[in-house]
């Protein structure tokens, strides 16, 4: 804008940039000028409304992206925590699960190690009535043959 004004430092410094004649540019700016005056006479304005019009025009407009900056920016930020909080939740889930496997597995085993020592004193048990129930037999048996022999 300080161009458009007539800032000589402002014209050189753009004709620099642009790697134009200061002379080119000097006559671009003039042409603006002549069009914002024309366009300020035709809506009753003087050449310095007509800039403000564009400068608060141009304020709008640099608010306007801001604000759709912030929120894009916000929206990004809280996609990302949801999406963190989803991964948490579904580490969650499945730890759960690995729990459950884990203790349902660990109850089977104990619940067959149960049995198993359950039934190893049972069959030693019986081995035990066996046996005694053959010595029993024998002993009756050696009693019969000693009565009979006396």
């Amino acid at each position: 804008m300080d161009a458009i004004k007539g800032n000589n430092s402002s014209i050189e410094k753009l004709a620099t940039t642009l790697n134009c004649d200061l002379n080119a540019v000097q006559g671009a700016i003039n042409s603006v000028q002549t069009a914002i005056c024309n366009v300020g006479g035709k809506v009753d304005m003087n050449a310095m409304q007509t800039i403000n019009a564009i400068n608060s025009g141009n304020m709008d407009l640099a608010n306007q992206l801001s604000q759709c900056c912030c929120n894009t920016r916000e929206a990004i930020t809280r996609q990302g925590y949801e999406n963190q909080l989803a991964t948490v939740n579904q580490t969650n889930a499945l730890q759960s699960a690995i729990n459950f496997v884990n203790s349902s597995v660990e109850r089977g085993f104990a619940a067959t190690s149960y049995e198993t020592q359950r039934q190893t004193c049972d069959i030693t048990k019986a081995i035990g009535e066996s046996t005694a129930a053959i010595l029993a037999g024998q002993k009756a048996a050696e009693m019969r043959e000693m009565q009979r022999e006396i």
